[in-house]
């Protein structure tokens, strides 16, 4: 799914993987911080119970923006150098709201 504007171009997109695996989600620079991630997120979560993605540790900005959409820290495995990480970040729905569920 992508969100696009009035000039053809798409000004972001979302991918999901059978299993619920986010596996990609872009926006355009110069679209950046105009709501075009939280569309995008809010389309993927919609209808799902759980969204699950592999982010590193030093990515501050995924992992903010995935924790402000009900994200949780589910595991971490040892990533690319010796002192980073990779994080997998997990959402569930609770009854039916977009809120973490305790694993």
């Amino acid at each position: 799914m992508y969100v696009e504007n009035i000039n053809d171009t798409a000004d972001g997109f979302i991918v999901v993987a059978p299993g619920d695996a986010l596996l990609w989600l872009c926006v355009n620079p110069v679209k950046t911080r105009q709501g075009v991630g939280s569309q995008l997120m809010a389309a993927a979560q919609h209808g799902r119970d759980q969204l699950h993605t592999w982010l590193l540790q030093d990515n501050l900005e995924a992992r903010v923006f995935l924790q402000d959409r009900g994200f949780v820290e589910r595991e971490r495995r040892p990533g690319p150098v010796q002192s980073q990480y990779w994080l997998c970040m997990q959402f569930r729905k609770v009854d039916g709201k977009n809120k973490p569920k305790a694993a």
